[in-house]
């Protein structure tokens, strides 16, 4: 393709909003590399303070409406002036409620950007509401069937089998890993245990919570760092209280970046005992700055590290098991200096530069050739596979 491509992006923030995440610095990392052979256009709500339209990192972006009303913003946007810009692709990060622009966009093609799907997060959070909240989301996804996706882990890509969608054709790019200066900063005196996470149910920092207090039983100078915000801090801090270890944590709240990275380079082990992620960044981010990882055999974290050889990873919700891995990497030097090597040499594996080319490669086919092209490709692959090459 000769000319470069108009891109179009629908999701609910930007990085710059204050309750940006994940997604959303996958999606600046991702398309502002792209932004310098593309044109690229963000459509998203805006937030108090912030200007109407900016270019960040070449990267257009439009903020209109509140957050929670997104959806309809959108919609109504692009009706009224956005579908003028004659844009070759549009790509819907459909991460919080789907926009279904399967209904509204036709002209251009489509591509939905998947980070995870929420059906188990709502049960976890609120069960009676969070029922309800899983069937509308696997009735809105049918309106996905025909779609294509690009979702960022083989484990997503599984969990859309749960939602009747078509997994076959999903192109996977993985996240890259943002990082400080490696190396900078020397492990602190003490046995350190990190968890860099928000506070929310599905997140499990409870379980971690009380796993530590029994690791505090063998190794009492131990101390939990705690970093992130949420809505359960304070049933989190009661629950500490309850179990007279209060002293031993210390909860950070939301850091900087530069706070972040020095965490992860200082901490002895790093754990994100999540029920479920779409990708364990935080896994990937620490072993880059030298520091293994304890996590959750689930889906999002499976692929983050090589169980035994850069951390370990463990049943959901086994205590036990949470608790004897804590204290066999605090407790053995020789072991925890194996796995730091393991984990950084695995995170050597991902980066922005190669995923932001992979997506781009991707976009620039299915705007030139379709889908057809696509499946094509990935037949070929798979006879490549099979055949040993």
């Amino acid at each position: 393709m000769n000319k470069p491509l108009k891109i179009l992006i629908f999701n609910w923030q930007d990085k710059t909003h204050p309750l940006a995440g994940g997604a959303e610095i996958y999606l600046h990392e991702i398309f502002s590399r792209m932004a310098r052979n593309h044109q690229v256009t963000l459509f998203c709500c805006s937030y108090e303070g912030a200007k109407g339209e900016e270019i960040i990192d070449g990267i257009k972006i439009i903020r209109r409406g509140k957050r929670n009303l997104s959806n309809f913003t959108s919609f109504w946007w692009y009706l009224v002036s956005g579908r003028k810009q004659k844009y070759d692709v549009v790509v819907e990060f459909a991460n919080k409620a789907p926009y279904l622009s399967p209904l509204w966009i036709f002209r251009p093609k489509r591509v939905v950007a998947q980070m995870h799907f929420n059906g188990s997060t709502f049960l976890l959070e609120k069960p009676i509401l969070g029922k309800i909240l899983f069937s509308i989301e696997k009735m809105l996804f049918w309106f996905y069937k025909r779609e294509q996706f690009v979702v960022i882990s083989e484990s997503t890509r599984e969990d859309m089998k749960n939602y009747h969608l078509p997994n076959e054709k999903a192109e996977v790019v993985y996240p890259g890993i943002l990082t400080g200066s490696v190396g900078r900063k020397e492990k602190t005196e003490f046995p350190s245990v990190l968890c860099v996470s928000r506070l929310k149910k599905y997140k499990s920092v409870d379980l971690l919570i009380r796993a530590f207090a029994k690791v505090l039983q063998k190794l009492p100078n131990a101390k939990l760092l705690l970093a992130g915000s949420g809505n359960q801090k304070e049933e989190l801090e009661k629950l500490a209280s309850d179990l007279e270890i209060l002293g031993s944590i210390n909860f950070l709240g939301k850091v900087s970046e530069e706070e972040k990275f020095d965490l992860y380079a200082s901490a002895w082990v790093n754990v994100l005992p999540s029920q479920k992620e779409g990708w364990g960044m935080t896994v990937l981010e620490a072993a880059r700055m030298g520091t293994t990882s304890i996590a959750s055999r689930v889906s999002g974290l499976r692929e983050t590290m090589e169980d035994g050889k850069s951390g370990i990873l463990i049943e959901y919700g086994d205590e036990a098991a949470l608790v004897s891995a804590i204290i066999k990497i605090l407790s053995d030097e020789n072991l925890r200096s194996l796995f730091e090597k393991g984990a950084f040499s695995y995170s050597e594996n991902f980066s922005w530069e190669n995923s932001a080319k992979k997506f781009e490669d991707f976009l620039v086919k299915y705007c030139c050739y379709g889908k057809k092209a696509l499946a094509e490709g990935k037949s070929a692959e798979k006879t490549a596979l099979s055949s040993g090459f």
